[in-house]
C-alpha cells in the first residue's frame, strides 16, 4: 500500500503537460505511442503552405510525436512566404521538446523543398536539433516568394525582427523555375552571403535529391552542403542520398507506397540512429 502511495505521488509531482499549442503557434501535435522514440518531431511543408499533413503522417505512423507546424497560408500566420520569424519556430521547437519528458534534450527536423531550406537554417541555428532530414533541399537562404511575380520579394526569413541575407532572382533569361533558380545560383556575392553555415549545426544531417528535379537544383545544392560540411570538418555524421529517376521532393516516393521506395527505410533509419 505505501509503495502504490509513493508511485501515485511521484506520478502527481511531474510537471504538467499541455498539448495546446503556444499562443501563435498553428499547428497539430499527436502524441508518441513508440517507447524507443527519443525524440520528437517538427514537420515542416514547403511552398504549398499550410500543415504539411501528407509528410507528418510517416512519422506518426512510427509512433513518433509529431508537431506538423504551419508557418505561412493560414488564418492569423502571413498570408504568403516572405520574411517568416525564425522566432516563430524557436517557439514551436521549445513546446514539442518540452512534450517528450524523460527523453533525450533536443528535437529532430524533418522539412521538404523550401521546408528543407528552413530546417537546415534552423538547424545551423539552434542546438537543440539533434537531427535534421532536409528532402530537396537549398544550400542558401532564398528570396521569398509572392503570388505576384511582378514584386521584388524580401527575404523568406526574419532573424531579430531583420530580414536574413537572401538570394534575389534573375529572371533574365529565364524560362522555368528551374531555370530562374539556378541562374539566381550564378550570383557569387549573394550566394556566399546566404548561405546556410550549416557547420554550425550539432545535428546529424540526411540530405536527399533528385536528378529530375524541376523545381530548383537541389541535387547540386545538397553537394554544396556536402563540401561545406567536408571542408569544415564537420564532426556529426552526415550523408547525401541522390535518386537520379525522380523529380522535385522524390516525387514522395518516401511516403507509404508499393513497393516501398528506398528513400523511406533510409529516412526512418536515420531517425533511429540519431543520438
Amino acid at each position: 500500500m505505501k509503495a502504490l502511495f509513493l508511485a501515485l505521488l511521484a506520478l502527481l509531482s511531474l510537471p504538467a503537460l499541455s498539448q495546446q499549442l503556444p499562443p501563435g503557434v498553428v499547428g497539430d501535435y499527436t502524441p508518441g505511442t513508440a517507447k524507443d522514440a527519443k525524440y520528437g518531431i517538427l514537420v515542416l511543408g514547403g511552398a504549398e503552405g499550410g500543415k504539411p499533413t501528407a509528410l507528418a503522417k510517416m512519422f506518426i505512423d512510427q509512433g513518433y510525436p509529431v508537431l506538423s507546424l504551419a508557418y505561412f497560408k493560414v488564418p492569423t500566420l502571413p498570408a504568403e512566404l516572405e520574411n517568416i520569424p525564425l522566432e516563430y519556430f524557436a517557439t514551436a521547437m521549445k513546446w514539442l521538446a518540452q512534450q517528450t519528458p524523460g527523453k533525450r534534450k533536443g528535437i529532430l527536423v524533418v522539412g521538404w523543398s523550401k521546408g528543407a531550406e528552413l530546417a537546415l537554417l534552423l538547424a545551423s541555428r539552434y542546438p537543440a536539433v539533434k537531427g535534421v532530414v532536409a528532402i530537396s533541399p537549398s544550400s542558401v537562404v532564398w528570396a521569398g516568394i509572392l503570388k505576384d511575380w511582378k514584386k521584388t520579394p524580401g527575404s523568406s526569413w526574419t532573424a531579430q525582427g531583420r530580414p536574413m541575407p537572401s538570394v534575389p532572382f534573375n529572371a533574365t533569361g529565364a524560362t522555368s523555375l528551374l531555370t530562374l533558380y539556378a541562374n539566381s545560383l550564378q550570383n557569387q556575392p549573394a550566394a556566399t552571403a546566404a548561405a546556410i553555415p550549416l557547420e554550425r549545426s550539432k545535428a546529424a544531417v540526411l540530405l536527399l535529391s533528385s536528378s529530375q528535379d524541376d523545381i530548383w537544383p537541389a541535387a547540386l545544392m545538397c553537394e554544396q552542403l556536402m563540401a561545406r560540411l567536408q571542408e569544415k570538418k564537420y564532426t556529426r555524421s552526415y550523408r547525401h542520398l541522390n535518386y537520379p529517376e525522380l523529380g522535385h521532393i522524390l516525387d514522395q516516393k518516401y511516403l507509404p507506397a508499393t513497393p516501398e521506395h528506398p528513400s523511406r527505410p533510409a529516412i526512418l533509419s536515420f531517425l533511429r540512429a540519431v543520438e
